[in-house]
C-alpha cells in the first residue's frame, strides 16, 4: 500500500497544496511552527477520516474558511482508490471512495495507517485512558468485529450503571444484565488479551533491534480475571486464552462485587477499568524508564503495529513525526535503516536536515516553508 498524491484546500495551515510523494521514504524538515505535524496529519486524516491530534475537527479548518476537502489516490494491492473527504463547519461532512459514500465506522479500517508522534509518550506517562483508546482502536483494525462487541458492552454497562443508581434495585434485575454484560465483556477482553499476546511478540523483535538487544520488553494486560486460570496449553504447547473461562471468572466476580456495588451504585469491573503496562528489564516503564527509553518503546510499539498488520496481509503506511528527538545516534540510524530495509512508504518530519546520512540517497528529502514543500532531490515545488 501507497499514497500516489494528496491534495488539500483549506486544512489547518495550507491553502491549497498538491503533494506527490516518493513510494519509498518521504524525510521532510523545517523550522517549527511550519506545518510538518500538519502535513502528517492530513495523510492520517485521508486515510482514516480521524484526527490523531483533536476530537474538534472544525479546528482543522483553515482560519477564515468555512470548510476543508482532502483528495487522494492510495494503491492497494494493484487497485487505487480516489478518497475524497469534505468537512464544513457545520459539521457536514462526506466520505467517498471511487466516488460512492462510505461511513466513517467501516471507512477506518479500509486503509490501515500507523502513526507515531510526540503525545503517544503521554500513553505511556499517564493513566489508562489513553491506553485503553490505544487498544480500542488498533485491536478495531485487526479484528473488525471487535467494535461492535465494545458498543454493545457500552450499551449494556450504561443499563447496568442506570439500574444501580436506583435505591430500590433488585439483585434479580441485576444478574439478568450480568449474563448479557459478561457476554459482550469476556468478548472485548479476550480479543485484547489475543491482541496484546501477539503483538508482544513483535514489539520485543523490533525494540532489540533499536537497542541491540540490550534491553528486554513485554507487555502485560491488567485484568479483573486471572490471566493464568483464563490461559490453557493448547496440543503444539502454546497458550491458549478460553473466552468461556473468561466469562465464567467474569460472571462469578460481579456476584462477589454486587453488594459493593449496590452501595457505590456503578460497575466497578469490567473492560472499562482495565489496562495494561509496559515493562523493561522486568519494570514498569512509567517509573523506571528514562525518557529515551520510554520513546524508544512507544516507538518501537507503534512499528510492531505496522509489521502485525503486514503479516496478517494488512499493509500499512508509516508516519513518524518528530521521531529523533531524544534518540542517541544509534537508535537514530537503527531507525533510518529499519525503514529503509523494511521497502515500506514512510513519512518522517524533523526540524533538522543533518539527521540523513550522505549514502542514504534513496530518501526523497523536502524542505518544508511557509506552507510550501520543496522536493531537494529535484529542486521541483509542491
Amino acid at each position: 500500500m501507497y499514497l500516489e498524491n494528496i491534495i488539500l484546500h483549506n486544512y489547518r495551515n495550507y491553502g491549497d497544496i498538491n503533494f506527490t510523494p516518493s513510494p519509498n521514504i518521504n524525510y521532510i524538515y523545517g523550522e517549527n511552527a511550519q506545518g510538518k505535524t500538519n502535513l502528517l496529519e492530513s495523510i492520517y486524516y485521508l486515510l482514516t477520516a480521524h484526527s490523531f491530534k483533536t476530537k474538534n475537527e472544525y479546528e482543522l479548518v483553515k482560519w477564515g474558511g468555512s470548510y476543508l476537502r482532502i483528495k487522494g489516490k492510495v494503491w492497494v494491492k494493484g487497485d487505487i482508490s480516489n478518497i475524497n473527504i469534505y468537512f464544513s463547519n457545520n459539521k457536514e461532512k462526506k466520505i467517498l471512495v471511487n466516488g460512492k459514500e462510505v461511513k466513517r465506522d467501516s471507512f477506518f479500517s479500509m486503509f490501515p495507517v500507523v502513526i507515531f508522534h510526540p503525545e503517544d509518550l503521554l500513553m505511556i506517562k499517564e493513566g489508562p485512558l489513553l491506553r485503553r483508546k490505544f487498544l480500542n482502536r488498533e485491536i478495531t483494525r485487526m479484528y473488525t468485529r471487535y467494535w461492535k462487541y465494545l458498543q454493545q458492552y457500552y450499551r449494556v454497562l450504561r443499563q447496568r450503571n442506570s439500574l444501580l443508581k436506583d435505591q430500590a434495585v433488585k439483585r434479580k434485575d441485576l444478574e439478568s444484565w450480568d449474563e448479557i454484560l459478561c457476554f459482550y465483556g469476556s468478548k472485548v477482553v479476550y480479543l485484547r488479551m489475543k491482541f496484546l499476546n501477539k503483538l508482544d511478540k513483535y514489539f520485543k523483535e523490533i525494540h532489540g533491534t533499536f537497542t541491540n538487544n540490550k534491553e528486554d520488553v513485554r507487555l502485560y494486560y491488567k485484568s479483573c480475571v486471572n490471566l493464568e486460570e483464563v490461559t490453557q496449553v493448547d496440543k503444539t504447547g502454546k497458550d491458549k486464552i478460553t473466552e468461556k473461562e473468561i466469562y465464567n471468572q467474569f460472571f462469578n466476580l460481579l456476584k462477589d462485587k454486587q453488594e459493593e456495588e449496590i452501595k457505590k451504585r456503578y460497575t466497578m469491573i469490567g473492560p472499562q477499568v482495565e489496562d495494561f503496562n509496559v515493562y523493561i528489564n522486568n519494570k514498569n516503564i512509567k517509573k523506571y524508564a528514562s525518557q529515551g527509553q520510554q520513546r524508544t518503546a512507544v516507538l518501537s510499539l507503534k512499528i510492531a503495529l505496522f509489521n502485525f498488520l503486514e503479516e496478517n496481509n494488512k499493509f500499512s503506511i508509516l508516519l513518524l513525526d518528530d521521531v529523533f528527538s531524544e534518540l542517541d545516534e544509534k537508535r537514530k540510524r537503527a531507525v533510518l535503516d529499519f525503514v529503509e530495509d523494511k521497502g515500506l512508504q514512510c513519512f518522517i518530519t524533523s526540524y533538522e536536515k543533518k539527521v540523513i546520512p550522505a549514502e542514504k540517497n534513496s530518501f526523497a528529502v523536502y524542505k518544508l516553508d511557509g506552507g510550501g514543500l520543496v522536493n531537494e532531490n529535484s529542486g521541483k515545488f509542491n
